[in-house]
């Protein structure tokens, strides 16, 4: 069975392309892949396609999505652009899950371990470590996923934190308070109905901080809207695109240009259409100018393990997770049985083909609202 990966080559979407090899940003457009690991299966790897054409370190972004979902199909267009500047981006939620919009058991029960799982994951056990910038390592989220990241972000591991529409987790006000690195929030302006958390949590934060605000976005004009059938982007959708890119360019590498787009009366986002922009507690602040790590030759040659590579796994046990309470368990297309909350599901692909299995459950929440899951699962040859 053919290994199934989404290769998407995409375009700049903020500047025209000038190749640089010094650090990530929108200067590269680098082909990407969207992809899960058996050793990660909660998760989506988005990455450039061939990271030996990558000629530095990519920084490590981990994302939480909005209403805490299990699907980042929402965020399809942001994160597929933005790791094709040169950043690994690990995502909450399988490749491909399905996105519905009235899923919000989430927002009673966010996860910030699965951000810090997706880090410990990144530096112990993907097949590209060796790529990967450990030194920077960026934490974002949207919305539910934003109080996500506020928790997340006191791992002393992260270098920054982007909190786009949120800021503290109202189930753990306490999260911005263990922040001890740079963040930034960013949300829709008045018509953002979330606007209370990043206005809340930047009088609270004690970090070096900017607040930005959009004032024509509202909660969700920066992002896809996969409901609707339209595709991205849409007005705003370019938005982080720019932002993101500015903001780790100043706090992970020490750029001035991009230290003035966010600081001062006269800062760069301050002149951007529909932004107006705050800041606080950066006297004192310094960030050395420096560019990312380059890849040895050695290490660019090296071929992952193959342990890593092809993980044996023709026994897969499968459980319901999220607000899914019963389901139908599909192995490649064929029914296998079904399968309720607080059962485990064992399948066996003993005489599979090597590659890729894809296991799919098809069932109902609590209030009989269909939920598709979807996983992807890797058999050695």
């Amino acid at each position: 069975m053919r290994r199934a990966l989404l290769i998407a080559a995409v375009a700049a979407a903020a500047l025209p392309a000038v190749a640089r090899a010094d650090r990530p940003g929108p200067d590269h457009q680098f082909p990407v892949v969207r992809e899960g690991d058996p050793t990660l299966p909660d998760h989506t790897i988005i990455r450039p396609a061939n990271v030996d054409a990558v000629p530095f370190k990519m920084p490590i972004v981990v994302w939480g999505n909005g209403g805490c979902r299990d699907s980042n199909e929402e965020f399809h267009y942001f994160l597929t652009h933005f790791a094709a500047y040169g950043y690994y981006v690990i995502a909450n939620g399988p490749p491909g899950n399905p996105y519905h919009p009235e899923e919000l058991g989430g927002l009673v029960n966010p996860q910030p371990q699965k951000l810090v799982t997706a880090i410990d994951w990144a530096l112990t056990r993907s097949p590209f470590r060796d790529h990967l910038d450990t030194s920077r390592i960026v934490v974002m989220g949207q919305s539910c996923g934003g109080w996500e990241a506020t928790d997340a972000s006191a791992d002393p591991r992260v270098a920054t934190t982007i909190i786009w529409d949120s800021g503290d987790n109202p189930y753990h006000p306490q999260g911005v308070a263990a922040l001890h690195a740079p963040v930034l929030y960013a949300y829709g302006g008045p018509s953002d109905y979330a606007l209370a958390f990043p206005l809340a949590s930047y009088q609270a934060t004690s970090v070096p901080a900017v607040l930005a605000s959009h004032s024509q976005a509202g909660h969700t004009g920066m992002w896809d809207d996969p409901s609707d059938g339209s595709p991205p982007p849409g007005p705003y959708q370019n938005e982080p695109l720019v932002i993101a890119p500015h903001w780790l360019s100043f706090i992970l590498y020490g750029q001035a240009a991009d230290r003035d787009y966010f600081l001062g009366s006269s800062c760069g986002l301050c002149q951007r259409p529909n932004w107006t922009v705050q800041s606080k507690n950066w006297d004192g602040y310094t960030s050395s100018p420096g560019e990312a790590p380059p890849m040895s030759s050695a290490a660019a040659s090296a071929p992952a393990p193959a342990a890593t590579l092809c993980r044996s796994r023709r026994t897969v046990t499968v459980h319901l997770r999220g607000a899914m309470r019963r389901a139908v368990v599909y192995a490649d297309g064929r029914r296998v049985g079904r399968l309720r909350r607080g059962q485990g599901a064992r399948l066996r692909f003993g005489g599979h083909a090597g590659g890729r299995v894809v296991v799919r459950l098809v069932g109902r929440d609590r209030r009989g609202r269909r939920i598709i899951d979807v996983r992807r699962y890797r058999l050695c040859a």
